[in-house]
């Protein structure tokens, strides 16, 4: 390793970490610093202090650092540590993870004390970059803690100056162990493409990586290719089911063979338990696939409903050479599917069938727009979009799906624009006719889905799918859907339009972004190799890239007025700091008004859509005689794609006199950023589904913890269309948990708490007993809230509680995702979480880190939220009672998947609150406790809630 650092020029290094008072280098302090210096790989010295910030630490920065006020009373100020520090670095290269945060407190350190004392190092190197361009798989995000405890480095009190810094060094070393395990090609691309751009914190990194490989070519193995990730979206069938194997699973009890104390499963997984809730499903499921039923079934937690029906899929499959499609709501459990279960049944059965995880197109990268990214980088990359394109590269070698999915480094949510234009393009692709056909990642799964026994999609794909007339999955008539409470929202969702002046920039950017992106540039290029049609191109080429100024100019000018507009009808007269605003419409002019800028407009894109498709045959043509014109007609047919989907939604909005769809219109930002947004969803899809879905089907099976409210079908037969068809083809089957809820399951719902209708004084009560488990109940804690508002507004007056006891408590927020904060959750014991909506459902944490699960307030939809409004509407026009038939169901099955979060195993026990009166107090709550499946505790007053507890 000595020889290896030293010829990538890191025989020595510093790495180093500050602790703050907060995030801004310019009003916010150092509190801590620490640095540790390398010598061939080894710690050689260390520098650490705490520093007096001359101002308070917070309580919020207390608990996430471990650093209090006494801590750093009588500590030295930042100006007595700079030159000392600064001596310590001299001009080595300095690391840190996500250093540009810690060299912006070091700089404005450094400015504030003296601007001619300078930091002698010159070289700076990201970690977190690194992490992400060479661990792009491995770990599901790249803190500093989730990588350390990944590569096994024991590291206590993270969030500590020195402790991060000895973890950072660890990772560095581990990085360049992995550069220097890359083949020649990929270190190639890397230098190449860095090199083009301004980020020196990898540029030199990989220059030296590259001399290094350069001057050790002759003396070691050259190695060109890199080794594929394991990870697989095909389980191949690698054998015929013998005559044997066939008459085996052909016999009537062969579900009786496989589920029973004893039998297949058995002995596939160890420990496995016979329950007899699975077993009947999978009778069921059986019955379904033989006799082309519809089996609605209700599984409670604990049946293990994947398996019940998997298993049947598989025999019939086998038996009758038929696809079954399973689709699921999230891509969490298609893939929990396909990783989890069906290997162990793939093994099972000997692997004679082959099963597909399959996602929607965008999900997966493009080989040709890809490699001419890599190819002309300048030419396609922005100077914002390098950083965001690196964590591609590794990956993009080793990967054997393309699912972008896989790929933790690369930032999707940051990176749309850019991975919109090396995604999969419907436009864009020529098929057989591309160069890179036989290695396309998504012709290759779509290819190997027709030919398989299962196929795991999701909802969206499956109404996409839908909507192409099976465009993509083929003819099938076997269809199972995991997850059936959702299918109805998706649909909604799927089958909506939007529309937003974004769309419409997204749009022109695709055209001509900052003069030299887009393919305004690529043809102005490509008509140097045209002799005829040269004059032809240029000038529709010019106006190509004005008319596109002219469309965003226009739709910018329309957006503006509708949003001036809304805003002061909205505004009543007040002023002041500009709130969200969400309202619904049933004409078009009641947003945009203004006739003769909505027909400038709609000309304008009919302009623009004439002049793309007159080009698109032009350079068809030459492409057909020239394959360097391949990739830009590709382009061109994608951005036309992409413009006809934007005129389409424009001229959707502007009929909004439609039947059976609810419009309304959004306004997000601040005072000085609007953003106007129209909406538009059916307003009812069960005739939808069933006419273009289901009709076509000869086997359905829908399955979920939450399809029966009060213990009966009604309810979701409706919402999911399934409420036309004869009963001696429907089946419905409600299955109970194999659980011993009565033992394992406690529910207390105080009688005595304030109804939310009085919101300060319910706020108050809510505060009290969260208080209380505090102060008196050592369990991990999920507490589901309703607003955003109101869950911090709890957290605010319940934090001190937490610090005094020393418990950690952790609230949903936008810079923390979902997945990590339950993460958190389920490693520190006896912790608190708090979330809103997307805790509801969805989530597992089974065992000790969940044991209290605290249900602030019934789960309403927002009653103005415009597709709620209008359901209800359109409920009482019909004479029927909006709430009782809508609103109280529709929260009852969100009521019983938030029930569901907490025993998710036979081991499990725990306790139930649901601190909202209403379901003891009124009429209308006897439906949600006929819901509970255990009777539920009443406690008439704080006193008698204290003693259940401590009991």
């Amino acid at each position: 390793m000595k020889e290896k650092l030293k010829a990538l020029k890191l025989s020595q290094f510093v790495v180093f970490d500050v602790e703050t008072t907060g995030t801004d280098p310019q009003n916010d302090k150092m509190i801590e610093i620490a640095a540790i210096k390398y010598k061939d790989g080894e710690i050689f010295s260390q520098f650490s202090h705490l520093i007096d910030p001359g101002r308070k630490i917070s309580e919020e920065i207390s608990i996430i650092t471990g650093i209090k006020n006494e801590d750093i009373k009588g500590k030295p100020d930042i100006d007595e540590i700079l030159p000392e520090f600064i001596e310590f670095v001299s001009d080595l290269p300095l690391v840190g993870h996500n250093i540009d945060f810690d060299l912006g407190f070091l700089k404005a350190a450094i400015e504030d004390h003296d601007r001619i004392l300078l930091l002698g190092s010159s070289r700076f190197y990201d970690t977190l970059l690194l992490s992400q361009i060479f661990f792009p798989v491995e770990v599901s995000n790249h803190r500093l803690s989730t990588l350390t405890e990944y590569f096994g480095f024991s590291s206590e009190n993270m969030h500590r100056a020195y402790n991060d810094s000895a973890a950072t060094g660890y990772l560095f070393l581990q990085i360049i162990e992995r550069v220097l395990e890359s083949s020649e090609d990929v270190i190639r691309k890397l230098t190449e493409v860095s090199g083009k751009s301004d980020l020196k914190y990898v540029k030199e990194f990989f220059n030296s990586a590259a001399n290094y490989f350069l001057k050790t070519a002759f003396g070691r193995k050259i190695k060109t290719k890199e080794r594929s990730y394991s990870i697989s979206n095909i389980l191949h069938a690698l054998s015929e089911p013998s005559a044997e194997e066939l008459e085996k699973i052909s016999k009537e009890d062969i579900n009786d063979k496989i589920f029973k104390p004893g039998g297949e499963i058995s002995r596939q997984i160890k420990n496995f338990e016979y329950r007899e809730e699975q077993h009947i499903m999978a009778d069921k499921c059986s019955d379904a696939f033989r006799y082309d039923k519809i089996l609605v079934s209700e599984a409670g937690t604990g049946v293990g409903k994947s398996f019940a029906y998997l298993i049947p899929s598989i025999i019939f499959t086998l038996l009758n050479k038929e696809r079954v499609i399973v689709s699921t709501n999230t891509k969490n459990l298609q893939e929990q599917i396909f990783f989890k279960d069906l290997p162990v049944l793939h093994e099972m059965f000997n692997s004679t069938f082959k099963a597909v995880l399959l996602k929607g197109r965008n999900n997966y990268l493009c080989k040709a727009r890809y490699e001419r990214f890599l190819s002309r980088p300048d030419e396609y990359l922005s100077n914002d979009d390098y950083e965001k394109f690196l964590p591609l590269i590794y990956w993009a070698e080793r990967t054997s799906t393309g699912d972008i999915e896989e790929n933790n480094g690369f930032k999707i949510g940051f990176a749309r624009f850019l991975w919109q234009r090396l995604a999969s393009d419907k436009g864009f692709c020529s098929g057989k006719k591309c160069p890179k056909y036989n290695e396309c990642y998504l012709q290759n799964i779509r290819k190997s889905a027709f030919k398989s026994d299962l196929v795991i999609i999701n909802h969206s794909l499956l109404f996409s799918d839908m909507a192409s007339e099976n465009a993509v999955l083929g003819g099938y008539d076997r269809l199972i859907i995991d997850e059936a409470h959702n299918v109805e929202s998706s649909a909604t969702k799927y089958l909506g339009f939007e529309y937003n002046y974004f769309h419409v920039k997204n749009l022109v950017q695709r055209i001509n972004y900052n003069n030299r992106q887009g393919i305004y540039v690529r043809i102005d290029k490509g008509s140097d190799w045209f002799k005829t049609d040269k004059s032809t191109i240029s000038d529709l080429n010019g106006q190509l890239n004005e008319k596109g100024s002219n469309v965003l100019e226009q739709a910018k000018k329309t957006f503006d007025l509708a949003t001036d507009k809304l805003i002061t009808e909205n505004s009543n007269g007040a002023s002041g700091q500009f709130t969200n605003i969400r309202n619904r419409y049933r004409d078009i002019g009641e947003v945009f008004a203004f006739e003769k800028e909505n027909t400038v407009l709609r000309f304008l894109y009919e302009e623009l859509i004439s002049i793309l498709k007159r080009l698109d045959i032009i350079f068809n043509i030459e492409a057909e005689k020239n394959h360097e014109f391949d990739d830009l007609s590709g382009e061109i047919k994608s951005v036309i794609e992409q413009a006809e989907g934007v005129y389409e939604s424009f001229t959707f909005f502007l009929n909004s006199n439609r039947e059976n769809y609810v419009f309304w219109y959004d306004i997000a930002g601040s005072e000085n950023r609007e953003v106007l947004s129209l909406y538009a969803a059916p307003l009812d899809v069960s005739s939808i589904l069933k006419n273009d879905l289901y009709d076509n089907m000869k086997t359905m099976i829908f399955t979920s913890a939450t399809l029966t409210i009060e213990n009966r079908f009604k309810y979701m037969l409706k919402k999911l269309g399934l409420s036309d068809y004869d009963e001696d083809r429907m089946e419905t089957l409600m299955l109970g948990t194999p659980f011993d809820l009565q033992n394992q399951l406690q529910i207390i719902a105080p009688s005595y708490i304030s109804s939310p209708k009085n919101p300060v004084v319910f706020e108050s009560d809510v505060v009290q007993v969260l208080k209380l488990l505090c102060d008196d109940h050592d369990n991990g804690t999920l507490v589901l809230f309703t607003s955003y508002y109101q869950m911090n507004s709890v957290f605010k007056n319940i934090q001190n509680s937490f610090i005094k006891k020393e418990r950690v408590i952790s609230v949903q927020n936008k810079e923390t995702s979902r997945t990590n904060l339950i993460k958190q959750f389920r490693s520190v014991r006896n912790s608190f979480l708090l979330g809103t909506d997307s805790f509801w459902e969805g989530i597992d944490v089974p065992g000790d880190a969940l044991h209290t699960l605290v249900m602030t307030k019934l789960p309403f939809a927002v009653p103005t939220e415009p597709v709620v409004q209008a359901r209800t509407e359109e409920l009482e026009k019909n004479g029927i009672d909006s709430f009782m038939g809508y609103s109280v169901p529709e929260t009852i099955l969100k009521f019983k998947q938030g029930i569901g979060r907490l025993i998710r195993h036979r081991e499990d026990h725990g306790i139930i609150m649901i601190l909202d009166s209403r379901t003891v107090n009124t009429r209308w709550g006897a439906a949600f406790l006929n819901s509970l499946p255990v009777q539920p505790e009443i406690p008439r007053n704080f006193a008698d809630l204290k003693r259940l507890l401590l009991k």
